[in-house]
């Protein structure tokens, strides 16, 4: 055998390669077959929904699907400006046992258009949060509702709509301020305070009082500059400009208008009164100008008889104008006179 034949028997007597299986290890070399991992990128662990013990502490735009966000079922609470200024969010979800939304928690959310499940799914005892979402047009509160909390709708300049329930006694300070759409509300009788500024820059709003229709008669508890009242619920406490701005303010109670007057109220006052089975409104403004003798003749006598308690609350508020401020009124009078002429 020469030396090419012995080359050429070697390399057609070596040995077949063997079908790799899957599992198996042909050498030390070889590894089994590892499944592919995900791809992770380094923002998944900082933009997420941060939720601890069970409060929602904060949620980023790309955790909001198409427009909506679902409160996750271990949530039960949702933090002050947790969505703050998530912009692509229009619609919120809540399940029912989500009780307590913080002031300010959906600041800015200018773009949410609709609440799902806040008016039959929680069961929130303080309703507030929504500060600055401008397409808000319309929410009825939860049955349980029992406070509207600070700056709850404060900015919500396309609200339209609001039902408050009854059984809600409190409304606080600047809950619907500068809700410029808001054109008609009623407040129940279980309401027993209004704090100051609840209503400041409603130029359009009508506010009616509702008659107390209950035979129950709750007892309120709340605090005012650190004192503690306790009183029937449907007795309420107005404090000072809680109506500022307000078109008109309407009630079936003389007490509730004459509380309405002395928070500052100067727009029109309407009372229902039903055992006369006659409706009396006033412009407060009117009233100002007869207060300092400025309307003369028929008019100041039809005047007189529609404002009948009304005027008698405005001068008992005010006293008597003083023999100064007559005469200067006189002055003003016969200064514009003049400036006709």
């Amino acid at each position: 055998m020469g030396i090419f034949d012995f080359f050429k028997k070697k390399k057609d007597d070596k040995p077949k390669k063997r079908k790799r299986e899957i599992g198996f290890v042909e050498d030390s070399f070889d590894k089994p077959k590892q499944p592919k991992k995900e791809e992770k990128h380094w923002t998944d662990d900082v933009f997420k929904v941060e939720i601890k013990d069970g409060v929602i502490e904060h949620v980023w735009d790309n955790n909001i699907t198409d427009g909506t966000f679902v409160v996750p079922r271990e949530a039960t609470k949702i933090n002050m400006f947790a969505f703050k200024d998530c912009k692509s969010l229009e619609t919120l979800v809540l399940h029912d046992c989500v009780t307590y939304i913080a002031p300010h928690a959906f600041a800015g959310c200018e773009n949410l258009k609709k609440i799902v499940g806040l008016d039959d799914q929680c069961a929130m005892k303080t309703v507030g949060g929504f500060s600055g979402c401008k397409s808000l047009e319309r929410v009825i509160l939860p049955d349980t509702t029992e406070v509207i909390g600070e700056s709850a709708f404060k900015n919500c300049v396309n609200l339209q709509g609001v039902v408050i329930p009854e059984g809600c006694w409190a409304i606080s300070q600047h809950a619907f301020e500068n809700c410029a759409a808001l054109q008609y509300l009623e407040i129940p009788a279980s309401i027993s305070i209004i704090n100051r500024w609840a209503f400041d820059g409603c130029h359009n709003l009508t506010v009616t009082f509702l008659p107390n229709e209950s035979e129950e008669v709750r007892m309120i508890n709340f605090d005012i500059q650190g004192k503690n009242y306790t009183m029937p619920s449907g007795d309420v406490v107005i404090e000072q400009g809680a109506f500022n701005d307000v078109k008109t303010v309407c009630a079936y109670d003389i007490k509730t208008l004459e509380k309405v007057i002395a928070s500052g109220f100067r727009g029109v006052v309407t009372y229902f009164d039903e055992e006369r089975e006659q409706t009396i409104t006033i412009d407060l403004n009117m009233i100002e100008n007869l207060y300092f003798d400025s309307i003369k003749g028929e008019d100041e006598e039809e005047i007189e008889i529609d404002v009948g308690q009304i005027a008698d609350i405005y001068r008992e508020r005010y006293g008597e104008p003083s023999q100064e401020e007559l005469d200067a009124e006189k002055l003003d009078d016969e200064n514009e006179l003049g400036d006709e002429e």
